[in-house]
């Protein structure tokens, strides 16, 4: 069980405050997790085991990768178990109860990976994300599908992948083209990188958590009706095409009000792509949105203690097809954010709810993945009973 050392931190709001660890200890395996404390940083100590998970799946920091035993190694030049990925993966057994890993050794895996429903509790492990690189092109005018067009398309539960880059070199008029779809439980990507420039990351189905990721793209950067958590990301805005605009979000339609989800952006930086080739700091690059809300009436997203550079246009959210940004189940949130591009956002129809401490809470990794029973279309979600 993970054991916590609460203090005290002022979440905003009158004299509100909430108790957060600032480090997470796993067992007597020595390794711990830092849990941040500036920002004023909203946490529940009481459920924070989400960290645990990600530490009981990574082994934690310190003596890492060369203690770490793998199921198989892949390495593009012969000196692993397999040459790509995608064998590696048909050879794993399937519906696994337990991790069964595959160490993705450095070099440029050129290929369109998918990992079937029957594959259960596998983890990617590269050696950083400038190192172990997966990359392929498939878009949607390919595959006419945009999820099963990502470089790397999960459908197994309890997937987990760390210090991996996820690139989709697809041409933008192409379509949808994510770096990587993930339709499977208790979905965890680590000190990852994701690259594309429609749909980058599309959380299709389940109940997911990004930490500590990069995230460059374009338009409907995160895209999906998954309940997601990005936690201590940077999300980086490029330059788009004639015609389009640049839109950090896309939460898209629930088959059904009782069945909720949520994107939620905590703790993260928005700012340009800057890159070398992709533009310069005198370059002109429009403002985009927050995100776009296609279906107001029952799509959520929130922003909270993020840091919005002026790439952010002053309306903050982008109406689709509507002149209406909240509907009947539908919300969107926003909470401490600072920057340029916080400091104007305006009140007007399009500017989201501004949340209280009381209600920046509900969208909480512990609110949204660990306190989350059973679920009709998602089955069972609780981090809980697969960590804990």
């Amino acid at each position: 069980m993970a054991a916590f050392e609460p203090m005290e931190i002022e979440t905003g709001g009158g004299n509100a405050a909430i108790a957060t660890p600032n480090r997470i200890n796993i067992g007597d395996t020595g390794y711990s997790i830092p849990i941040p404390q500036w920002r004023r940083v909203l946490f529940s100590c009481s459920r924070a085991l989400i960290y645990f998970a990600i530490a009981a799946a990574f082994v934690g920091y310190g003596r890492q990768l060369k203690q770490e035993r793998h199921s198989f190694t892949v390495a593009v030049d012969g000196r692993g178990d397999f040459t790509t990925i995608s064998a590696a993966v048909a050879a794993a057994p399937d519906h696994r109860i337990s991790s069964f890993r595959i160490y993705i050794k450095t070099g440029l895996h050129v290929e369109h990976v998918k990992v079937g429903l029957d594959k259960t509790h596998i983890e990617f492990i590269g050696d950083g994300v400038e190192k172990t690189i997966i990359v392929f092109n498939h878009s949607q005018a390919d595959l006419n599908s945009t999820y099963s067009a990502a470089t790397v398309y999960v459908r197994g539960d309890d997937f987990v992948a760390r210090d991996i880059t996820f690139m989709n070199k697809a041409e933008p008029l192409r379509g949808g083209a994510p770096a990587f779809t993930s339709e499977g439980n208790r979905t965890v990507l680590y000190r990852c990188s994701f690259e594309a420039y429609r749909a980058t990351v599309y959380a299709r189905f389940g109940y997911h958590f990004y930490r500590e990721c990069n995230i460059y793209g374009t338009s409907d950067i995160i895209f999906g009706s998954a309940t997601a958590v990005f936690q201590q990301r940077t999300i980086f805005a490029g330059l788009p095409v004639v015609g389009d605009r640049i839109t950090v979000t896309a939460h898209e339609v629930r088959s059904s009000p009782r069945e909720p989800s949520v994107f939620s952006l905590h703790i993260c930086t928005i700012t340009r792509d800057l890159r070398a080739g992709r533009a310069t700091a005198s370059d002109h690059i429009p403002r985009g949105y927050l995100g776009t809300v296609r279906w107001p009436s029952s799509s959520s997203t929130v922003v909270m203690q993020s840091f919005l550079d002026e790439v952010i246009d002053p309306h903050g959210w982008l109406p689709y097809n509507t002149t209406t940004l909240l509907g009947p189940s539908g919300f969107y949130g926003e909470y401490h954010n600072r920057g340029p591009g916080a400091k104007r956002l305006m009140k007007s129809e399009h500017s989201a709810n501004v949340l209280t401490a009381g209600g920046a809470q509900n969208f909480t990794v512990a609110q949204q993945l660990l306190l989350r029973g059973d679920d009709d279309r998602m089955g069972e979600s609780n981090w809980n009973s697969i960590y804990a």
